[in-house]
Parts: C-alpha cells; sequence; structure tokens
C-alpha cells in the first residue's frame, strides 16, 4: 500500500536564513542585499556573507563586528548606541511574510541571536513587532510602538560565543504582513555592562539568524520522491529549527546521510528505494525516531 505524503509547510519568513541575496554585501548598512530584507527606520543594520569579496569586513564567520559562524553562509547584525544623544540610535530588520498570520491561530516565533564582540553592554530588550502594512519611520531611535512579543526584562543575552534562541508561541490577529525584530522598551530600555571597568562607550550588536514564523508541530514526512518532477523532491521538514541533526540509515544499520544542521536538503542521492530510518535531533535535545521511504518510480 502506498503511503501518503506529509508536504512540509513553508517558513512564513521567505529568508530566514539570510542565505538569499541580490548582491554580495561590500560596506555597512546593505541589509537590503539579502533578498526581501530591510531596514523600516534610518538606521542602517547589517548584512554578512561569505561571498564578499572583503571577507574580513563583510564576510562570515570573522568580520568587522567580531565572529560568529552562521547556520549556512550569511546572517544579519542589529546594533543599538546609548551614546547618541538625547535619544540614543535603534535598528532593526523587517521582511514581508510569505502570507498573512490566520486570525486566532497559533504560530510558533524563533530566531537566533548572538553577542557581537564589539559590544561593550547587552540587553534583554528584544522584540518581534507585527504589523499589517508595510513598518516605515522616518528616524533611527526606538519605534515607539509596543511590540506584541516582548522579551522578558530579567532575560538578558549576553552570550558571544554561542547562538542562543529566541522562542515564543503567539495567537495570532489575523492583521499581521510584517515582521520586524529589534530593540524595544518593555517599559524600559534595560541593558548592563560587560565590564564595570569600561562604562565609556554603551554600544551593543547582535548577530541575526534563524528566522520562524509558522506552525509549531514538527511534522516528518514518510516518503519522498525525488524523480525530476519538481515536487516532493527532497526529505522535507516542517518546523524545521537551525542546528538540527539529522541522520539517515539502511535497513541493515548503515549511516546513508548525515547532516549536524540539516536544511532540508536530502534528495536520496544515489540510494536505491525503499524504507529508510533516521534519527532527528533538535536543538532542545528532543529527539524523533522514524522511517521514511524513498519512492522514484519508473
Amino acid at each position: 500500500m502506498l503511503m501518503q505524503a506529509v508536504l512540509a509547510q513553508v517558513n512564513l519568513v521567505p529568508n530566514g536564513s539570510f542565505e538569499e541575496y541580490d548582491t554580495c554585501p561590500t560596506a555597512s548598512g546593505q541589509i537590503y542585499y539579502a533578498s526581501d530584507w530591510f531596514s523600516p527606520t534610518q538606521g542602517s543594520p547589517d548584512y554578512f556573507n561569505e561571498c564578499t569579496v572583503l571577507a574580513d569586513f563583510w564576510g562570515t564567520p570573522n568580520n568587522i563586528r567580531g565572529s560568529q559562524q552562521s547556520f549556512g553562509k550569511a546572517y544579519a547584525y542589529i546594533g543599538y548606541n546609548l551614546n547618541v544623544q538625547p535619544t540614543g540610535y535603534s535598528e532593526y530588520i523587517s521582511i514581508k511574510l510569505i502570507s498573512p498570520l490566520e486570525i486566532n491561530k497559533k504560530y510558533c516565533i524563533s530566531f537566533y541571536l548572538s553577542l557581537a564582540e564589539v559590544s561593550k553592554v547587552y540587553t534583554s530588550s528584544i522584540g518581534v513587532l507585527f504589523s499589517n502594512t508595510i513598518p516605515n519611520y522616518n528616524f533611527y531611535t526606538i519605534i515607539p510602538t509596543s511590540p506584541q512579543i516582548a522579551n522578558s526584562p530579567s532575560n538578558y543575552f549576553n552570550d558571544k560565543v554561542n547562538w542562543m534562541q529566541f522562542k515564543t508561541e503567539y495567537i495570532a490577529t489575523g492583521d499581521e504582513n510584517y515582521i520586524t525584530i529589534g530593540f524595544f522598551e518593555n517599559p524600559t530600555f534595560q541593558y548592563q555592562f560587560i565590564s564595570t571597568t569600561d562604562t565609556s562607550n554603551a554600544i551593543l550588536g547582535y548577530y541575526i539568524d534563524g528566522v520562524y514564523v509558522g506552525t509549531c508541530e514538527t511534522i516528518i514526512p514518510n516518503v519522498f520522491t525525488p524523480n525530476g518532477d519538481q515536487l516532493n523532491e527532497t526529505f522535507k521538514i516542517e518546523n524545521l529549527l537551525p542546528n538540527s541533526r539529522l541522520t539517515v540509515y539502511s535497513r541493515w544499520g548503515n549511516i546513508v546521510y548525515s547532516n549536524p544542521n540539516y536544511a532540508n536538503n536530502w534528495d536520496g542521492e544515489m540510494n536505491s528505494d525503499g524504507v529508510y530510518y533516521y534519527i532527528l535531533s533538535l536543538p532542545s535535545g528532543e529527539t524523533k525516531k522514524g522511517t521514511v521511504t524513498i519512492l522514484r518510480g519508473e
């Protein structure tokens, strides 16, 4: 009996990993080179991609802001400078969702951030703002709007070595077309200095990667059909988070595929049609096990 394929639902953020780009970055403030992304204010968030010819400045993992390994080849950067008087300088990144959120439906919102080495302070004032129309603010200060999703004031993001996950669930009101990520007052801007002996330059910045808006449940298909018809060509997992490890075994227990940061791109390679066993290890430590069938047909 033929198994029914479970088609993976697309992340509603069209370029959540910042891998797709129009031009390789060559200077600061070029977030618009990452396909679909833009700055909603007069701030100038950065775009880093290993494709640049100026690798030490605008590449990954090393760049002018510090060093962090991307999940793929690229990521964004948003900064905040409290020294800009009288109201500070703040950056945001925005993108239009593939489709509006559905009223009263629960969504999972997540992204990863890492404190850049240039930072002298760190903050808990990170949030997510949804809007019906394109966000457009003619200033470079904090957006004077309370975001629908605000981080806990006591939950500071202070890790310069590892990626930290911002993750929450959200019940949609039905008019969310755009998502904006950045710094918000909740109720005030919360920050702390990294060193009590170095308080002369209150700047901070975060690398951002792996932005996801979609269903909360991880759904794994039990069959895919890599036959060249451009439909169901790869083993696609719905709500797949970055840093999820996938290992696939043959019926004899031999590893036929393994990837520590699976990106929904296994096409079966040269393996024959049939049933294979997989283990999916999620960033939380949870593991999911099951079988998947490669079915090319004649």
